[in-house]
């Protein structure tokens, strides 16, 4: 978290108001999604927490259970989708995200194991 919170500060990187622009529908999923980017500032769009937090879990989930190595890579994936679909990242926010995630563990390897 301290890591991304370095990007955010050092690199703020803002997405424009009409990328995240939604239909003016009242369903509950656009009421659900306008919350969501109510929470999640604009300028906390690189790299993707979502994806490094989801990338890390797949990782400790591989390193304590191997044989689940082929579905833990799904999370991630679908996490990545996701925050496409819900215009909270765009494509070039994911893979640094990645990277992240993975560095993360690799600390914590480094310092725990």
């Amino acid at each position: 978290m301290l890591m991304q919170m370095a990007f955010f500060i050092l690199v703020p990187v803002v997405t424009p108001h009409h990328w995240r622009e939604l239909p003016k529908s009242k369903s509950v999923s656009v009421r659900f999604l306008k919350l969501v980017q109510s929470i999640d500032a604009r300028s906390n769009c690189f790299p993707s927490m979502h994806v490094s937090v989801a990338t890390l879990t797949s990782l400790h989930l591989i390193y304590n259970a191997p044989f689940l190595a082929p579905w833990a890579w799904i999370f991630p994936l679908l996490i990545a989708l996701s925050a496409l679909y819900t215009k909270q990242h765009y494509f070039y926010d994911l893979a640094p995200g990645a990277v992240l995630g993975w560095v993360a563990f690799k600390g914590f390897q480094w310092m725990w194991v």
